[in-house]
């Protein structure tokens, strides 16, 4: 065949095969849903370029807990976000529905070989090794590196503060995060130091700010075309052409792999060439070098698999705790009356601590704060920073409904039969914020209504107070317990220490989709991630 001809050929095999397919499936055709925004982009770039919440309000309002939208070029998908077809992907199907082609592309640009996107078998026997690494008590021996890092930000801001006019200065808080949270996750995870609060130019360290801003921030109609090709080009293809694209975001994803591969590897091989600790001491450095070099197949993980892990847990710890912390110290900037509530908790807590004579908060004085894990809570359910999870079902199956739909042909319907390989939009943010699970002010920003011994709606979905934020089931959030240790010893030093308050640019706030959520502010997205807040020192007795 002359080489002219093979590019159509290849155009045409994969236009019939989508024929044939369409032809042949189950039909969601009768699923209410919004028009097509566009033959190429299909509903996509709505999605990706308005601010995360606005089509799924819009969405939920006009059709209900789920409906059926487009992907490019005229391939239809379902956007869901009710609470039972959720937690059925989610929570009660194990591996019964993978993730997307374009999303395993996403994680192969992370973390190759790691944990997000592996599937099936190989999710299974590198979750159980990494396991026991992110237990309870191993997690809760990291506070003391977590406070150590949060006081270490304290003392950055302090001294912004006492050279700037009138006691007061403009920070953006989401570099400042950034910097902490990659300090924080490799020293408690790798027992490696960036020095990023120190400006100690650290390589590691410099290619994790901002990586998913530069990276996943507003595709261009041609990414989200080419995303489309995944499914027909296999993902471990996709994700080696777009290392190789001269882009700035993928340029960063190249650097970023490449300084991380080297550190993973030489903190692997300093490990490897220890002494290695019996099964009671459990650190993550521990577990994975007793993986690679395990006898028990289901217990072994290559260093190729070590070092990829390792690169997601740097990216995932740094990433997900910088916007989260972003978003907590935005809500205490907008509502006062809480940000003092919790400081009123902290001096109490603090008080106790100076009682008994000892050297600084513990984990159980922050357990043991009911407004501190209230407003953690709210904000874990109302900023979801992973606000989209995509999913496809392997075989065909039926989605239960908590609440019927009606179809375009006037059937009331509470279930959904759908067809293999059908792309499922799964709606975090309007999971998180259902009525019929948070009543009729879930809109609305409240940690009281944890403070509330009933519920009215119904309980136990996800991983952590009935949010969906960590995920569910198989693939639910492995570090999760890390994050709010985390969150809790950062919120705890940084709110004793600093008043915070908004400036003007507040109202330019964006909660971007850049594959994670993250706070940018409006005609500066090229910037990426800001939040612009006055930090004052705050009053003590």
């Amino acid at each position: 065949m002359e080489d002219y001809l093979a590019l159509p050929v290849l155009i045409a095999t994969i236009l019939l095969y989508t024929l044939y397919k369409r032809l042949t499936r189950i039909s969601i055709a009768d699923i209410p849903g919004p028009e097509r925004h566009s033959f190429w982009t299909g509903n996509w770039q709505q999605l990706r370029r308005e601010e995360v919440g606005t089509m799924d309000n819009e969405w939920r309002d006009a059709f209900g807990g789920i409906a059926r939208i487009w992907h490019a070029l005229g391939r239809d998908a379902l956007w869901v976000s009710d609470p039972q077809a959720i937690n059925y992907i989610l929570g009660k199907s194990g591996y019964a529905f993978e993730k997307t082609p374009e999303r395993r592309v996403t994680a192969l640009l992370l973390g190759d070989e790691g944990i997000d996107g592996a599937d099936g078998a190989t999710h299974r026997r590198q979750r159980r090794v990494m396991e026991p690494a992110f237990s309870v008590p191993v997690v809760k021996a990291f506070f003391p590196t977590f406070m150590q890092y949060a006081e270490s930000l304290c003392l950055q801001w302090a001294d912004l503060i006492d050279g700037s006019p009138g006691g007061s200065s403009a920070v953006n808080i989401a570099d400042d995060v950034n910097c902490a949270m990659v300090d924080t996750v490799c020293d408690a995870a790798f027992d490696y130091h960036t020095g990023c609060l120190q400006n100690a130019h650290n390589q590691l360290a410099k290619s994790y700010m901002n990586l998913m801003s530069a990276f996943g921030s507003r595709p261009s109609s041609a990414r989200i075309v080419f995303d489309y090709f995944t499914e027909y080009l296999t993902p471990r293809f996709v994700a080696a052409l777009y290392r190789n694209l001269p882009i700035r975001g993928f340029a960063k994803l190249r650097h970023n792999r490449a300084v991380a591969y080297t550190v993973a590897g030489e903190l692997l091989e300093q490990r490897l060439m220890g002494d290695l600790p019996g099964t009671a001491q459990l650190g993550l450095m521990d577990v994975f070098a007793r993986a690679t070099v395990s006898p028990d197949a289901n217990s072994r993980m290559s260093r190729s698999e070590v070092t990829s892990q390792m690169r997601i847990i740097m990216f995932a710890g740094s990433e997900t705790m910088t916007n989260t912390l972003t978003f907590a110290l935005l809500e205490l900037a907008r509502h006062p009356e809480y940000q003092h509530r919790l400081r009123a908790e902290i001096r109490a807590a603090e008080k106790d601590v100076r009682a008994r004579g000892a050297e600084g908060i513990a984990l159980a004085d922050v357990e043991a704060m009911p407004f501190l894990q209230a407003f953690i809570k709210e904000v874990i359910r109302f900023h979801p920073v992973a606000p989209y999870l995509y999913r496809r079902p392997m075989e065909n199956d039926v989605l239960p409904l908590s609440t019927p739909i009606t179809t375009r042909s006037g059937k009331v319907i509470r279930e959904v039969p759908i067809p293999k390989g059908l792309r499922l939009v799964l709606s975090i943010p309007r999971f998180n914020s259902d009525p019929t699970i948070w009543g009729e002010d879930a809109h609305v920003f409240n940690p009281e209504r944890h403070l509330k011994s009933e519920r009215n709606g119904p309980t136990g979905f996800g991983l952590y107070a009935n949010t969906m934020t960590f995920g569910a089931g198989v693939r639910g959030c492995i570090g999760w317990r890390f994050a709010l240790y985390e969150l809790q010893a950062f919120l705890v030093s940084l709110v004793s220490h600093f008043d915070f308050s908004p400036t003007e640019d507040i109202a330019r706030l964006r909660r971007e989709h850049a594959g994670s959520m993250v706070a940018m502010l409006d005609g500066e997205t090229e910037k990426g991630a800001q939040l612009p807040l006055r930090v004052s020192l705050a009053a003590r007795d």
